[in-house]
């Protein structure tokens, strides 16, 4: 396959891999190997650098002292392949001089071997060309100096994929020491290790063969807060997932960066984020660059099998973050009138998808929640189960007043006297609202049926085999289970059924009284009657929706 031309004696000819690596290695051979000294990589990357710089500067002279005599050329990202000469031709003369070249330096990777070696980076371009490209330099050693032997260089392609983000809430505390499952004792495990061995297992035992590569979550790094209580519960999660140093742990430790690596999952390095201290409120232009630092690490192309990032922080910071990450445009998938919004629990880890692998764009899924770990909260799902039977009672209230007008209703449209006396318009008109009130009725019949049903307990639940074909599985939005808790399933679904039943059925039985209104206004009138009562009804309904979405309860998080 060629991927590239050689300007040979005035001719182009066509140029392979395989006879640029041929070239490069006949070029290798001629060179004595040398033992590597310690600190070698510095000065390996400071060839490199060196190179980007000379670039920059249109410097031939610096380019040509960094260049091997024996040369084996340059492939651009456009496939084209040009000599030692052609290439300090284009450095000192090139085409857009504006260009500038930076390296990103935490995409930098060095292959050492006796005598010569590879590395690896990223270079990010601005101006016209702006652009992500990989950069791969084979290093001689000439005379106990490096000069590059062969460069290629690779266009990153900005691919929207899949990304995860987990937001783990630092576990409960008193005076910023972690408090155990039973405080009685102190041999007792700490809620956060319950959830890190859960998640661990979780990330582990996810599916060998998935349906894509991207279905699999593999943390690129770590965030988390400076506060004693974030570095406790980022070491115990670090611990759970493989080793990490002990000064996270200790209240004082500054704790800046630490490795996490183990040896079942891949490791990862951990940072500490001072736009996660619990007095920023991470408002402003703090939300947005985490944001946005988040989404760089998680879809980064230079690591392309990394798609996951790990944040430890407090309330209501996360969930602000998780909200802002919705409606970013860089995230795929986000919605900017779309909110999201994600209760956090102490100890507990939130898992959010960004731009799920079913659908294209424009038609991503928006951000959601795709799974949960959280420690065991009896009292909350005693709360939660309260609150389905609130909601039931509701429910209840309102079928018996509906039942009672599409009780009168049909007795309207049975009697002949009284449908004959109305024009055909309001007939119309008592149709439609007698349609809406039977469909209203309905639906608040399965919204009794669907809240009993939630009142089940957990011990009973069952699962049936999905369906082939993910588009078509039922509540695919809601959290998986496992890993997911009780408490997470019954809260989406409350929500699901309040939104998807018990909404629309009240609305439609609104529209009907609105129609039993116009309906029972006398005929006689003039229609300027209809066009005024018409137009207050419409401005009395804007004041109380005003007045229900300024006056609804706002609530918020401790921490």
């Amino acid at each position: 396959m060629t991927i590239g031309h050689a300007f040979v004696n005035g001719r182009i000819r066509p140029m392979s891999a395989k006879d640029i690596m041929l070239s490069a290695a006949r070029a290798v051979s001629e060179h004595r190997p040398m033992q590597n000294q310690p600190g070698q990589r510095e000065a390996l990357v400071k060839v490199v650098r060196s190179l980007i710089a000379a670039e920059n500067l249109c410097d031939r002279e610096a380019a040509a002292e960094l260049l091997s005599p024996h040369f084996a050329g340059i492939v651009r990202a456009n496939g084209l392949s040009q000599s030692r000469e052609e290439l300090l031709d284009r450095i000192s003369a090139p085409t857009d001089p504006a260009v500038r070249r930076r390296l990103d330096d935490n995409a930098i990777e060095v292959q050492e071997a006796p005598g010569w070696c590879v590395v690896h980076s990223i270079v990010i371009t601005d101006g016209a060309a702006a652009g992500r490209f990989r950069n791969t330099h084979l290093l001689v050693q000439e005379e106990d100096v490096w000069r590059c032997l062969f460069w290629q260089v690779t266009e990153l392609r900005t691919i929207s994929r899949p990304f995860f983000v987990l937001l783990a809430r630092h576990g409960q505390h008193s005076q910023h020491i972690l408090t155990r499952s039973d405080p009685a004792r102190d041999d007792s495990p700490h809620p956060s290790e319950i959830v890190g061995e859960v998640l661990r297992e979780q990330l582990l035992w996810q599916p060998p063969l998935a349906e894509q590569p991207d279905d699999r979550i593999t943390i690129a790094e770590a965030l988390y807060a400076p506060s004693p209580e974030a570095r406790t519960t980022m070491a115990i999660l670090g611990n759970a997932l493989g080793s990490v140093t002990a000064a996270i742990t200790h209240p004082s430790s500054p704790g800046k960066v630490h490795r996490i690596a183990g040896d079942e999952l891949d490791s990862f390095l951990a940072w500490e984020d001072p736009s996660l201290h619990a007095s920023r409120g991470l408002a402003g232009h703090s939300q947005h660059a985490l944001a946005a630092r988040v989404r760089e690490a998680a879809m980064n192309p230079a690591f392309p099998e990394r798609n996951a990032v790990l944040i430890v922080g407090h309330q209501p910071q996360l969930s602000r973050l998780a909200d802002a990450m919705a409606r970013d445009p860089g995230c795929p998938g986000h919605r900017r009138w779309r909110r999201l919004r994600v209760p956090i629990a102490h100890g507990e880890v939130i898992c959010l998808v960004f731009a799920d692998r079913y659908g294209a764009w424009p038609f991503y899924r928006p951000p959601r929640v795709l799974w949960s770990v959280a420690p065991a909260d009896n009292a909350v799902m005693t709360d939660l189960k309260e609150k389905i039977k609130s909601k039931l009672d509701t429910a209840k209230l309102l079928g018996t007043a509906i039942t009672f007008i599409l009780g009168a209703m049909l007795a309207l449209l049975t009697d002949t006297n009284r449908w004959g006396a109305l024009e055909s318009a309001e007939q119309l008109l008592a149709q439609v609202a007698a349609g809406l009130l039977l469909a209203s009725f309905v639906l608040y019949l399965a919204t009794l049926y669907a809240y009993d049903r939630l009142t089940m307990p957990p011990r009973f639940w069952t699962e049936l085999s999905p369906r082939q074909g993910p588009r078509l599985r039922r509540g695919r939005r809601l959290v998986s289970r496992p890993p997911s808790s009780a408490v997470w399933v019954l809260y989406q679904n409350m929500q699901r059924v309040w939104w998807g039943l018990f909404t629309p059925a009240t609305v439609g039985f609104g529209l009907a009284l609105a129609l039993m209104a116009v309906i029972l206004t006398p005929g006689n009138q003039a229609s300027a009657t209809y066009v005024a009562l018409a137009s207050l009804g419409g401005l009395g309904a804007a004041v109380v929706a005003v007045l229900c979405v300024w006056f609804r309860p706002v609530l918020g998080s401790d921490d």
